[in-house]
């Protein structure tokens, strides 16, 4: 235990000289270990995007795109509208029209159904 003082300044030395011995310390055993290196790569940008006809509706599956339309608040015209903007710049619109949507068709994303 060492006891300091914020407002004299008394102990600070104490203190961080015992600092530096304990980071001095785990230095030579972090040195003598050599743990494995690990390299991380990274996934891709973003997920796969799938489109499925279900019925009349089709239904996005995409992790990142679900998780997107779970956590914006659609009550307001702006946060749909960057919603939308945001949905877009991930693909969704090629993707619909490659799997045959239309304009008017149902789309479906999560718990969020919207017309195309």
């Amino acid at each position: 235990v060492t006891f300091i003082s914020a407002v004299t300044g008394e102990g600070i030395n104490e203190l961080l000289g015992k600092v530096v011995g304990v980071l001095g310390s785990l230095r030579n055993q972090k040195d003598e270990e050599k743990a494995p290196e690990r390299v991380l790569t990274p996934g891709p940008r973003h997920a796969e995007l799938n489109v499925r006809k279900e019925g009349e509706t089709f239904v996005v599956s995409a992790p990142e795109m679900e998780r997107l339309v779970e956590g914006t608040d659609i009550s307001g015209y702006e946060s749909r509208r960057q919603l939308q903007k945001e949905l877009e710049k991930r693909g969704l619109r090629r993707a619909l029209e490659k799997a045959g949507a239309k304009p008017g068709d149902r789309i479906k994303c999560g718990k969020l159904e919207w017309e195309f």
